[in-house]
């Protein structure tokens, strides 16, 4: 309350300067500009629109060629971004192969999840699990029951660890109610994708870069379909 009643004494005093006063002071057009700099990002952080799941992300480890590894974490970093520009998004991420590693907790601090997915290098491990990743996500999503909750899992279709992915899906499912989104790095016609998405398609998406913008719309309305 306090805040806005400042903001709102400052406007009157540039209204003031405004009206009587041709040549103002170097001081008050400081002034009066940082007022209407507050006031616009006030605005701006009023409209955005609301998103309030946490998200927890499965980044693919594997054998995957340099150009699948690069078209992952660029649309990766993107689609980040594009959740930046919602209200009450949480999001965290596993990379999986040989092992998981945590890339970042969960957090709201979107701008520091966007400079790790930025610096995510190449691994290309000889071993991938997607059922460990399942099963890291739901370890982090299981605290947040009062929220809605989503998993996203980038893969090429290869799981070599950890048992079946679809059965670790379905835990998943039931518990939490959450939905399992998949981007696949080679077809739609991938087989461990269909599995963990129970065959949904509507949560199936195929990364292609002439389709690159179109499908960060998608996914990002996908996710915050609550």
């Amino acid at each position: 309350m306090n805040s806005s009643r400042s903001t709102y004494l400052l406007m009157a005093i540039c209204a003031y300067y405004a009206f009587f006063l041709s040549d103002r002071s170097v001081a008050a057009d400081a002034l009066c500009s940082e007022t209407v700099n507050v006031r616009k990002s006030e605005k701006t952080k009023r409209r955005l629109p609301s998103c309030p799941v946490s998200v927890c992300f499965g980044i693919d480890g594997g054998r995957l060629t340099r150009t699948q590894v690069r078209l992952q974490r660029n649309f990766f970093r993107d689609l980040l971004k594009s959740l930046s520009r919602r209200k009450h998004v949480k999001v965290a991420a596993v990379e999986f192969g040989a092992a998981n590693r945590r890339l970042f907790k969960l957090t709201s601090d979107l701008a520091e999840a966007i400079e790790i997915a930025s610096n995510i290098p190449f691994r290309g491990d000889e071993l991938a699990s997607v059922s460990s990743s399942i099963v890291y996500c739901d370890s982090i999503l299981r605290h947040e029951e009062k929220r809605s909750v989503r998993m996203v899992l980038f893969s090429d279709g290869t799981n070599t660890l950890g048992g079946s992915p679809g059965r670790r899906a379905e835990v998943f499912r039931t518990r939490a109610e959450g939905d399992i989104i998949a981007i696949s790095l080679t077809d739609s016609d991938n087989k461990i994708l269909k599995e963990v998405t129970a065959k949904n398609t509507r949560n199936i998406f195929v990364l292609d870069s002439d389709e690159y913008d179109p499908l960060l719309r998608k996914v990002t309305d996908r996710l915050c379909d609550v």
